[in-house]
């Protein structure tokens, strides 16, 4: 059994995960793109990352486009796999 000591300095030396709130800056999310090696680039031709929404702050409009985002693909997702269901 691997003593605790070296679990504890494995998980130190793991990279830092998402934070699980969805309201973060537009530069947290550059940030956090650079780390992962992913290029420096945020596809938004509309500014919609620089709007407020809802009288709320940008914060909170950045993470509501992400939960959009993930709402969106999961449900083409599902069309998909019914749409192959239906073909056989």
């Amino acid at each position: 059994a691997p003593r605790p000591s070296a679990i504890k300095s494995e998980a130190a030396d793991a990279p830092a995960a998402p934070t699980t709130s969805m309201s973060s800056s537009r530069s947290e999310l550059e940030d956090f793109a650079t780390k992962q090696g992913i290029p420096n680039f945020i596809f938004d031709p509309l500014e919609l990352a620089e709007q407020e929404f809802f009288d709320e702050p940008n914060d909170a409009t950045i993470g509501f486009i992400r939960q959009a985002e993930l709402k969106h693909g999961r449900v083409a997702m599902a069309g998909f796999v019914g749409f192959l269901v239906h073909q056989q």
